[in-house]
């Protein structure tokens, strides 16, 4: 179990180098009329801005604590992680199946 959450956790951390490639192409969720005042869209924006910080918060954490923790602790922690990635996919996707 410790090693599948180091093993998530290390993924989600290599997702980080993706961000700015999202952060640019985020510029071009506003193009269109009207789509400044689309809650959806103003979401899946901020998610995609804030991404690497709960997927730092996480990895830190369960990295640091990694050997004195339970590891229903590190769960928790590998859970803190999944909260960026998890947030823009769902959001990114009800945004664009509209």
């Amino acid at each position: 179990m410790h090693r599948l959450l180091a093993t998530i956790n290390v993924l989600f951390a290599v997702s980080i180098l993706a961000w700015p490639l999202a952060v640019f192409f985020a510029i071009f969720l506003f193009d269109s009329p009207g789509s400044k005042k689309d809650p959806i869209l103003l979401a899946f924006a901020a998610s995609i801005l804030a991404y690497p910080a709960s997927v730092a918060l996480g990895n830190v954490m369960f990295w640091t604590k990694r050997n004195v923790a339970t590891i229903r602790s590190l769960r928790n922690w590998t859970l803190v992680s999944s909260t960026g990635p998890v947030a823009t996919v769902l959001l990114g996707a009800l945004n664009f199946s509209r």
